[in-house]
């Protein structure tokens, strides 16, 4: 995955190391291993990095024989493994290294902040999966900053949860994207997420993000995952249907007054990823029952997810890249709401052009309103899944 800065990936198979579980050939793929993983998801959970909040001091200038000075109503979240590193250096060589501290604090934040670890957080997840006995689970864990950030992927391997789109396709497996911070960046979260083995396309940003902020009480996050697994499997069902409509749903290019490329462009997206977007858009068309000018929106949205998976250049996987994720999601939910964005920016940007041609203008405008008309009859099914889908996972 392109867009992956991560300082350690950790891929996994099974929910215990007493499962017998391998990850599918599929997934194998997906994240380029020739081997099975050796960890399962509760191994990896109790490896990830630690942490603890500590008091924040500051010294006074003026006073370069007092002590440092407590500071109320902040403090820092550390690294305890390597908070106690650098206590048995200090007793040993009767110093700190330089730069200890900065080792040592992945952030600083407001009292109210509340430190869950990643165990804790990702613990009570894989207690529901034991829970429900769903053991064939396979994926990845992603850590950033020393741990700081985790993102991580959860795919449901078994045969039932598996979605064909026709006898002869590749499988799609639904699963969840979930996440935590120690830094404050991410907020704990779980989303839903499937994966397009054809491409090995991540299907990021299906859900909103069922998230909770890092305040309260830790053993809080206990109960934060009850009834996430039958959302998931909700997930799957809604998630064929949106897939099998918008193949349904094609566009003429050569009717339209922008291209595969440009249309990628009208939504938003930089010029690199919607060359990108186009190119895989338009060989896959023929293979979905289309042609390399008409193109249906599964297509377009497989176009795009296949660029945000192997081309996205930025360094984080939030910001920009849900952005665009949930772009690549509404061409699934709501493809009218697609075209209108698409007419609206193709209106602003003749505008700005200041064509003189008016005529041609007026007439390319109709062309698009035309073709959004023709989604018309099928506006209320369209929300009925947009509906459906912002139900899922949040509260």
């Amino acid at each position: 995955m392109k867009y992956d800065h991560a300082d350690s990936k950790v891929r996994f198979a099974g929910l215990t190391n007493n499962d017998d579980v391998e990850m599918t050939a599929d997934l194998l793929s997906k994240y380029d291993l020739n081997a099975q993983p050796s960890v399962s998801l509760s191994q990896v959970v109790q490896q990830l990095p630690p942490v603890e909040v500590a008091q924040l001091y500051v010294d006074n200038p003026y006073d370069e024989e007092g002590e440092p000075l407590p500071i109320t109503g902040t403090n820092a979240t550390i690294n305890s493994d390597t908070a106690i590193e650098l206590t048995k250096e200090r007793r040993q060589n009767g110093n700190v290294r330089e730069g200890g501290g900065d080792s040592m604090t992945y952030s600083t934040h407001s009292s109210g902040y509340a430190a869950v670890p990643h165990y804790e957080f990702f613990l009570p997840m894989a207690t529901a999966f034991q829970n429900a006995d769903v053991r064939n689970i396979a994926g990845e864990f992603r850590i950033y900053d020393d741990g700081a950030k985790v993102h991580g992927d959860v795919m449901f391997q078994a045969p039932d949860t598996q979605l064909n789109l026709a006898d002869d396709s590749d499988p799609l497996f639904v699963g969840l994207s979930v996440g935590n911070s120690y830094d404050g960046t991410v907020s704990m979260y779980a989303m839903g997420f499937a994966m397009d083995t054809f491409c090995n396309n991540s299907m990021r940003n299906l859900t909103e993000k069922k998230s909770r902020k890092h305040i309260g009480e830790p053993d809080e996050v206990a109960e934060w995952w009850d009834g996430v697994l039958v959302e998931i499997t909700a997930l799957g069902d809604v998630l064929g249907d949106c897939i099998r409509q918008a193949m349904e749903i094609e566009i003429d290019f050569l009717e339209q007054p922008y291209d595969v490329e440009e249309l990628y462009e009208l939504l938003g997206l930089p010029g690199y990823l919607s060359r990108a977007a186009a190119t895989t858009a338009r060989n896959r068309s023929p293979r979905e029952g289309g042609t390399r000018t008409v193109l249906n929106f599964w297509t377009l949205h497989s176009g795009l997810t296949s660029a945000l998976t192997h081309d996205f250049n930025g360094s984080s996987e939030v910001g920009s890249l849900e952005t665009y994720s949930r772009i690549a999601r509404d061409m699934l939910w709501n493809p009218r709401n697609v075209v209108s964005d698409i007419k609206t920016e193709w209106e602003r940007q003749q505008r700005l052009d200041g064509s003189d041609d008016e005529a041609t203008v007026a007439r390319e405008l109709a062309t698009i309103e035309q073709y959004e008309m023709t989604l018309d009859d099928r506006k209320a099914e369209f929300e009925q899944f947009e509906t459906q889908m912002s139900e899922l996972l949040v509260e």
